[in-house]
């Protein structure tokens, strides 16, 4: 039998986005008549990266992972709920199957005295609030960017989350 769901929590959404050695190219300023170039890798390696984010405090917890998997995606949910162990969490994501499969589903049971999830309806990312801090990232970090390696990338990453200040954030998703 499910528990009771209290009233009062914190809303919390989560998410993922591929990062590619491979630069997504953007519009950009250049000099008259001169043609920007951007070197690429001859193929492209991908990251991923798994985040949540608090709705009300701009907190954001994120992992990085060479694939989405529910390993990941546990990993993640821990964190946070060992950092908030006073709180309720409400967390609104998609129904991607890192999302859904068995294992996730397990958690979810196990943690309904402190989860309760609201799925989005299928293909709405407009919906989430973490799609638009993944492209102000894209755009102050990878847009038009080459590495040279996924581990720089990731690193580049790293450091633009640590030092965003969660009033910047509750900027980009509000």
């Amino acid at each position: 039998m499910k528990e009771e769901v209290p009233l009062s929590g914190e809303l919390f959404f989560l998410d993922e986005c591929d990062l590619h050695l491979c630069p997504g190219l953007v519009s950009s300023w250049s000099e008259g008549g001169k043609q920007v170039k951007i070197e690429t890798p001859g193929e492209d390696e991908v990251e991923r990266l798994l985040g949540i984010v608090n709705y009300r405090s701009g907190e954001v917890i994120y992992h990085f992972s060479p694939e989405k998997q529910r390993k990941d995606v546990l990993a993640l949910l821990k964190e946070g709920l060992e950092r908030h162990l006073e709180k309720f969490w409400y967390i609104v994501l998609d129904n991607a199957p890192s999302h859904t499969s068995y294992g996730i589903e397990d958690f979810w049971e196990e943690n309904q005295k402190r989860i309760a999830l609201v799925y989005l309806p299928t293909y709405s990312p407009w919906l989430n609030p973490l799609e638009r801090l993944w492209r102000y990232l894209r755009g102050k970090v990878t847009a038009n960017h080459y590495f040279g390696e996924l581990k720089k990338l990731v690193e580049a990453v790293d450091i633009f989350f640590r030092g965003l200040r969660k009033e910047a954030v509750l900027g980009i998703i509000h």
